[in-house]
């Protein structure tokens, strides 16, 4: 995202004197807002509603325990909680003696792990 930034910066043009054109002053306008798009993202925005899009089918001959999650939000639910997409539609979660199956109504890609000293 930094570098992303820096490259933004040095994109934008230096403040248009009184004989240039205005177009300067556009392309800074421009960048400006992608600036202010950038830091306005918030991960709540990124929820996919699952009768729009699934993730991916997961390998069956994995073991289930292997199988991605994601965060979800379960119908009716107040928080969102992590669960594996079983395929086919279904979510749940691995337990000992099988599947507990979920409600999903929406999904998105589990964040990273927070990792110290970064």
């Amino acid at each position: 995202m930094k570098i992303f930034l820096k490259t933004l910066d040095k994109l934008k043009k230096s403040e248009p004197s009184e004989q240039e054109c205005k177009y300067d002053k556009g392309w800074n306008d421009a960048i400006k807002k992608v600036e202010e798009l950038i830091f306005s993202y918030s991960p709540a925005d990124m929820w996919i509603p699952t009768e729009v899009k699934l993730p991916p089918e997961p390998n069956k001959e994995e073991n289930p325990g292997d199988w991605k999650e994601y965060a979800v939000t379960i119908d009716g639910a107040v928080l969102p909680t992590s669960l594996t997409y079983l395929g086919d539609g279904e979510w749940g979660s691995v337990e000992a003696y099988g599947f507990a199956y979920y409600p999903v109504i929406a999904w998105q890609p589990m964040p990273p792990a927070y990792k110290p000293g970064r």
